[in-house]
């Protein structure tokens, strides 16, 4: 029996580094109220397609039961040997897909041991969600700027633009 996505969390949480492909089942968490177009794996695997040079690099948090709790996808570039990750590539919407709070956490404290331990060059997350990141474990390694977004309500029908 599998365990109910939306219980209390356990406190056996692991996140794995998916590195090779961006993992269809995040887009079950693609359902989640926070969740943008732009944070689902169709979306990254056409990024990829437009620009070969976008790697996976997907930060999966997961319970004891194996069932995925949190993501937090990024398109990587690596060159002369450093990484850079975009969570939110070409300006768009980005950042971590939790179902509750300690998947979140769990998901920056491996973000966090990420930036300590590679040759990282650049994380850029274009969090629009807000994800609490002004807090003292992750503080030393982030640098916010207040960004503006302007959102279209767009037609159905393109044809209706023109």
């Amino acid at each position: 029996m599998r365990a109910d996505p939306h219980a209390a969390p356990a406190s056996d949480l692991q996140v794995r580094v998916h590195e090779d492909a961006w993992p269809d089942e995040v887009e079950a968490l693609c359902r989640l109220p926070q969740a943008s177009f732009f944070q689902r794996p169709p979306w990254f695997r056409a990024l990829q397609q437009a620009e070969r040079r976008f790697t996976p690099f997907v930060l999966a948090a997961y319970d004891g039961a194996g069932d995925l709790q949190g993501a937090w996808s990024f398109a990587a570039v690596r060159k002369w040997g450093l990484l850079r990750l975009y969570a939110g590539p070409w300006g768009t919407y980005g950042g971590a897909l939790a179902r509750h709070p300690a998947a979140a956490r769990a998901l920056r404290a491996r973000l966090r041991q990420v930036l300590e331990t590679r040759r990282l060059a650049l994380a850029r997350v274009h969090d629009f969600a807000r994800l609490p990141s002004s807090t003292s474990e992750v503080e030393p390694f982030w640098k916010e700027r207040v960004e503006t977004c302007q959102v279209l309500d767009l037609p159905e029908d393109g044809s209706v633009l023109f």
